[in-house]
């Protein structure tokens, strides 16, 4: 098994936060350092079209091959084209071995510990992705989405009145991490169609996925504490 992390340089919502410092250094280095500690990764690549990011990337020890396509490194390519478009080169450079530690850069308050926890699960339950996972705070049954005029409506009107002890559990990707073969999940559109899909729960304190300034903060806080 592999571990992969991409990195692009054009994140428009929060500029460069692939390698903003958190604490003083790139977060992607706090990722990289954590990666390094297991025993079960035989090399950790990043995958970037920035010169920048991958000469911090290699200074932590990872390894990059021939920058991202520009095809894969704009706001539209998403999980599934780096399955499919990507990650077949870092298989090939690892003698055709499709086991993958997805990670992303900026889950620098995933501990080592957590990442070999899930990865043992992975083993024991051989499911066909395993996904760290959040459970929603509200029932997502009683979300509202906007419609004419600037009011808002529910998604589900037949659930808005039913109490949420009766409503069904509903869990969402935390963003983090994900382990799987590549093989198997190129078959998906969307790695959340995979048929068996296993959570793994990750604690809050471990918990952010950045894509404002305020997610940067409060990576900040929880960082700090």
């Amino acid at each position: 098994m592999f571990a992969y992390i991409p990195a692009r340089g054009g994140s428009q919502r929060l500029p460069k936060k692939n390698i903003r410092e958190l604490d003083g250094e790139p977060v992607i280095g706090h990722v990289i350092r954590n990666l390094a500690s297991l025993t079960f990764i035989s090399n950790i690549h990043v995958s970037t079209d920035d010169q920048q990011i991958r000469d911090i990337a290699e200074s932590y020890g990872a390894v990059c091959l021939e920058p991202r396509l520009q095809t894969l490194a704009d706001e539209k390519s998403g999980f599934a084209d780096l399955i499919s478009d990507d990650l077949p080169r870092y298989v090939e450079y690892n003698g055709g071995d499709e086991e993958v530690l997805f990670v992303l850069a900026t889950a620098a308050l995933v501990p080592p510990q957590i990442l070999h926890e899930a990865y043992e699960i992975y083993v024991d339950r051989n499911p066909e992705i395993l996904m760290s996972c959040e459970s929603y705070q509200e029932p997502i049954w009683w979300a509202l989405a906007k419609s004419e005029k600037d009011f808002w409506s529910p998604l589900f009107p037949e659930k808005v009145t039913v109490n949420s002890q009766d409503l069904p559990a509903t869990i969402t990707d935390s963003g983090l991490f994900y382990y799987f073969n590549r093989a198997t999940m190129e078959k998906y559109n969307c790695h959340k169609n995979a048929k068996r899909l296993l959570p793994y729960f990750v604690p809050f304190e471990y918990r952010i996925d950045i894509n404002n300034q305020d997610d940067w903060d409060l990576l900040e806080w929880k960082y700090n504490r």
